[in-house]
């Protein structure tokens, strides 16, 4: 019976181990423009940003939203900028096939982000 509980025990923890890779989400296409997107904010989640290389991203939050701090895991492969406006992140990728976290504060909450650069015209 004990060896029954364990092995039960093992095999859920097992299979809830992977979970916390769905945590990813990738933004949603808004109307016409596919270019714009829009995710809603989940403390659990990971935003993907997609981004060409040496092409500008702008990240626009809620209003009323002030961003205080921006952390860039890789500030090598990727410019990173908060605009005048407090509201506003500029992200452009300077190295190919680069990939880094972000995280970023503001008045409100905290925003993770996982910037990749990608070959330009593909979409995944």
């Amino acid at each position: 019976m004990i060896m029954q509980k364990t092995f039960a025990i093992i095999l859920t923890a097992t299979l809830l181990l992977p979970l916390p890779a769905f945590a990813e989400r990738a933004p949603q296409t808004m109307g016409q423009d596919a270019c714009v997107r829009s995710v809603w904010y989940n403390v659990s989640d990971v935003i993907r940003v997609d981004a060409n290389l040496r092409t500008n991203t702008a990240i626009k939050l809620g209003k009323g939203e002030r961003i205080e701090q921006v952390l860039l895991g890789d500030s090598e492969a990727f410019n990173v900028e908060v605009l005048s406006n407090r509201n506003t992140v500029s992200v452009k990728p300077v190295i190919a096939s680069a990939h880094s976290n972000m995280t970023i504060y503001t008045s409100r909450r905290t925003i993770a982000y996982f910037d990749r650069c990608r070959v330009s015209g593909t979409q995944r």
